[in-house]
């Protein structure tokens, strides 16, 4: 919309997938949004949310969007609580943990089982589902500590440890492998 309104008339959008770093930014996502965007910029975001998270997840796919829903919700609260725009614009790339407490990460994860629940005997969209769980895991792996999230989740630190490698190693073996 912002490149309408300044008058752009075209312009080259390049987004990485092919890593396992891209997983923890959601990039499935991202590259399909900023694909319907540059089609249809009118187009609300929360509908194609809904439309991605319907097709690409499944029956995964309403707790995934719950998900998607929470992590926004508490990235924009704790933007709104930084004095400069400029950083407020740049969270996303930066630090977005910062914004989690513990209750929203242990209501994430809850978000998580539901939707691993929900495509248990579906292969493809359990590994989508557990894409998205890397980054949940990276993030409670990280502030573990600093939140006490021994706990808020029903999860000792060594199983979220193993589940975490177990899933990395997943995502970097089915990326370099022949």
């Amino acid at each position: 919309r912002a490149f309408r309104e300044a008058g752009v008339s075209g312009f080259y959008i390049e987004q990485t997938t092919a890593h396992s770093r891209s997983a923890l930014q959601h990039a499935d996502l991202q590259t399909w949004v900023m694909a319907k965007l540059m089609d249809d910029p009118d187009r609300p975001l929360e509908d194609l949310v809904d439309d991605f998270c319907g097709h690409y997840y499944g029956p995964a796919g309403e707790p995934l969007k719950a998900y998607f829903r929470r992590l926004d919700a508490a990235t924009r609260a704790f933007a709104d609580t930084l004095p400069d725009r400029r950083v407020r614009k740049g969270l996303s790339a930066v630090g977005v943990h910062r914004a989690l407490t513990a209750e929203s990460i242990a209501a994430l994860q809850g978000l998580l089982d539901t939707a691993e629940a929900a495509v248990a005997d579906d292969p493809l969209r359990l590994e989508r589902v557990q894409e998205v769980r890397l980054a949940a895991d990276f993030t409670a792996i990280a502030l573990w500590d600093r939140l006490d999230l021994a706990q808020a989740l029903n999860l000792d630190r060594a199983a979220l440890l193993d589940r975490y490698e177990t899933r990395f190693a997943r995502n970097i073996r089915s990326i370099y492998s022949d």
